[in-house]
Order: structure tokens, then sequence, then C-alpha cells
């Protein structure tokens, strides 16, 4: 197993040298995961597509889904929106990026003796870490400061998280 575990490693950290596409015509195609916990839990699963319109700067959309439970209550968030990414670096196996994101969110709460459902706006920033462990896949971290904005009772969340991913980078001459 130990053997396994070391081949792996290995084979993932001698792609280091190529280096991923960010050119226009390019696609992404990818998602994040963000897992939490306090005193509550929450699980939030992201997929994404985006276009590179620009060199360095893709254009795209997210489906976001969240699943959150505080004692007997769940919640189920659905957000739907456009999504931005614009990378500093050229191209290197180590790329940073910017990305922002706004969306609408459809929330249903349900508890023992309630169910409530509303809709929310969305709104997302942050910067990124991109590591491309072949020209095309990347493996990704980001620090993130998100709002949403309840709009039934006009009530305001703030949050920092960090996510994992992975995105896909598919060549326009692919």
């Amino acid at each position: 197993m130990k053997r396994l575990i070391y081949s792996l490693l290995f084979a993932i950290f001698s792609f280091s040298s190529i280096y991923g596409q960010t050119n226009i015509g390019d696609r992404l195609i990818g998602g994040n995961a963000f897992f939490g916990f306090s005193d509550n839990i929450s699980l939030t699963i992201s997929p994404n597509v985006a276009w590179f319109l620009k060199d360095k700067f893709a254009i795209g959309t997210y489906l976001d889904y969240n699943f959150s439970k505080s004692g007997s209550n769940k919640n189920h968030r659905f957000s739907l929106g456009p999504l931005t990414r614009y990378y500093f670096t050229n191209c290197s196996d180590l790329s940073f990026f910017s990305f922002g994101s706004i969306g609408y969110a459809f929330n249903q709460i349900k508890g023992d003796n309630f169910k409530e459902t509303y809709n929310s706006f969305r709104f997302s920033t942050g910067l990124g870490v991109a590591y491309f462990i072949t020209q095309q896949v990347a493996l990704e971290a980001q620090a993130g400061y998100h709002v949403l904005n309840i709009a039934s009772d006009l009530d305001i969340k703030h949050s920092i998280a960090l996510t994992i991913g992975f995105q896909i980078h598919l060549l326009k001459d692919q």
C-alpha cells in the first residue's frame, strides 16, 4: 500500500513542470467543495463551467448546493449565477487567480414544527491558487468572502470560507 501511495505521489509531482492553459477560447469545467462545522454542520458543492474570453480572463456560470443542519433544523439552498475569474500568472504550474460571482438562491428550512422557503441574493469574491498536476488538470484552494442577503427578513449574513476543488482546462484546439 505504501508503494502505491508513493508511486501516485511521484506521478503527480513528476508532471509539475507541465503548464496549464488560460488562453482565449479555452474552457474550464470543474468545481469546489466546502465542509464546515461549529454549532452547525455545513456542506457546499459548487460545479462550474467557464470560457476564456481573453487570455487569463474567464467568464461562466455556477450551480451551488448547500446543506446545513443546526439542531433539528435543516436548510437546503440552491444558487445559480454568473462567475468571473482572472489568472495573474502566465500559465505556470502554480497559478494565482481572483474570482467573483453573484447569484440568486432558493432556500428551504425544515424544523420539527415548521417549513419555510425564501429567496436570497448571493455575492462572493476572493483569491485562489491553482496547482496544475497535468497540462489540463488543476487542484485549487480558494479563500473567499461571501454575502448572503435573505429576502424574507432582510437579514444579511457574511462569511469567510476556504474551499478546495479542481478544474479541467479544455484547450480550444481539442
